[in-house]
């Protein structure tokens, strides 16, 4: 199986995946225009948005349920880790660029139902958080850069999925259940009480700042998100093969 059959499995059940998902989030879309619409008032103003987050939940479950199947089919078809991991890389571009178009149509469909409700806002993900970067400018241009951010941020999260899915594929039984519950008691539980007692807060301070710097949210500049979510891509990737180019066939 050269690269272009492997490409072809590695999409076949991502778009069935996305083109469910697109139905969906249309759908659930359109049943919140009506519904705000029947409960809202004249005097009162309602916004719809945040489906941004239900793709980046989708895309990131995406990456972590990937490997195994894909890993077992592609090796028992003679295709090499590498042809494996090239396959893949390609079809999550393919899938994040996809899912990005997708995500915009929906906005657009969102907007466009908002001009019929005086009383209804639609604001994107990109326009709340880069606000002082949007003002004035054409709406042609915010829906070219919202794409773009769209398709880098879907990128990052779905390799940062794969990532943590070889990491659980190559532990044993007890390195699963000691990741999958380590990782939230740390961030939730340890982290948090360590930083208040020991840190007087400045650990959430530092993480904050750093997020803030990396993505341009401060200083309004949207391609700071780009190039980092890039740099994180080429990361998690680099990690990924590294991790995943000796790994056993498991059952």
């Amino acid at each position: 199986m050269n690269l272009r059959a492997s490409y072809k499995y590695v999409m076949n059940d991502n778009k069935k995946a996305l083109l469910g998902y697109s139905l969906i989030i249309i759908a659930v879309t359109v049943l919140l225009f009506i519904a705000t619409i029947s409960w809202s008032n004249d005097s009162n103003t309602m916004q719809i948005g945040g489906m941004e987050m239900a793709s980046m939940i989708f895309i990131f479950v995406a990456g972590l349920t990937a490997f195994k199947e894909n890993f077992h089919m592609l090796t028992q078809n003679s295709v090499s880790r590498k042809g494996t991991f090239t396959a893949t890389m390609l079809g999550f571009v393919t899938s994040s660029a996809m899912l990005s178009v997708i995500s915009i149509l929906v906005l657009l469909i969102a907007k466009l139902m908002s001009h019929f409700q005086s009383n209804i806002i639609s604001e994107s993900f990109f326009e709340r958080i880069y606000i002082g970067h949007v003002a004035g400018m054409n709406d042609i241009v915010v829906f070219l850069e919202s794409l773009l951010l769209y398709f880098v941020m879907l990128l990052m999260i779905v390799s940062i999925g794969y990532l943590i899915g070889v990491i659980f594929y190559r532990l044993n039984k007890i390195g699963k259940v000691a990741l999958a519950v380590g990782i939230p008691v740390f961030f939730t539980v340890i982290l948090p009480v360590v930083d208040v007692l020991i840190f007087d807060g400045q650990v959430t301070i530092g993480i904050i700042r750093f997020m803030d710097i990396i993505f341009g949210i401060s200083a309004q500049n949207p391609y700071l998100a780009v190039v980092s979510c890039l740099v994180i891509f080429l990361i998690t990737g680099l990690l990924s093969w590294l991790t995943m180019r000796k790994a056993p066939m498991k059952a």
